[in-house]
């Protein structure tokens, strides 16, 4: 953690696969607050828990450390480590301050475990915050409720361009409510391009609607959101 507070010069850095212990990521989070450089970081597959999630979520709020939200990092991967919903609950509320995270992936870290609470945490940062571009909450176990609250906030937000619900037992219901948000409803998302959803929770019907209705949004000529999280 030492070379990680006197480097000024990597900006990206992929610790994926690595093995890290929850102790690791409290310890690399407090030592990057001290780094002036590091804008993208993956920290994938490793062992990270809520501690670690909590820490990371005060590097991107700034709180508690004297000097307000973080304006460094832009790319963050934490998918498939243990952050649970103890810390899923901090990093959405650090959305609510943060305006230069523009991707964060918290894939498959059993956030929604405790009920729809860290999924409605989300949503209400997703109606505030200008800046997030990609949020990818896939096989967490949000459940209808947290999708629900999750679509109807996507009509009050203009800038996210990519959000991944894909696996987190929805229904018909959440279907519906996703639909409303972005092509039948009164107030209407227009800036999300890709929704990606799982037909076998929602129903066939309101996949083909979404399909139908997103894919007139879809312009291959245009620059890809996802190019520089899909490097992770």
């Amino acid at each position: 953690t030492s070379a990680i507070e006197m480097n000024y010069t990597l900006q990206w850095l992929d610790l994926a696969n690595n093995g890290l212990s929850p102790e690791c990521g409290i310890g690399f989070s407090a030592a990057l607050r001290e780094n002036p450089a590091i804008a993208c970081l993956c920290m994938a597959h490793n062992g990270l828990d809520h501690l670690a999630g909590f820490a990371i979520a005060e590097k991107l709020s700034g709180e508690g450390t004297g000097r307000g939200p973080d304006t460094q990092v832009r790319f963050m991967n934490l998918a498939h480590n243990a952050i649970g919903w103890q810390g899923g609950i901090p990093l959405a509320e650090a959305l609510l301050v943060n305006r230069t995270l523009t991707h964060l992936d918290l894939t498959c870290n059993g956030i929604g475990h405790c009920g729809p609470v860290t999924g409605r945490a989300f949503a209400k940062a997703i109606e505030v915050n200008t800046v997030l571009r990609l949020l990818n909450l896939e096989d967490n176990r949000l459940g209808p409720d947290a999708a629900t609250a999750l679509a109807e906030a996507l009509t009050k937000n203009n800038k996210l361009t990519s959000l991944n619900v894909f696996d987190n037992r929805l229904d018909d219901c959440a279907g519906k409510a996703f639909v409303e948000a972005l092509l039948t409803g009164p107030r209407q998302n227009k800036t999300l391009k890709r929704l990606h959803i799982s037909e076998v929770e929602i129903g066939r019907d309101h996949m083909l609607k979404l399909k139908t209705g997103m894919k007139l949004r879809f312009n291959p000529q245009e620059p890809e959101e996802d190019v520089m999280a899909s490097m992770f």
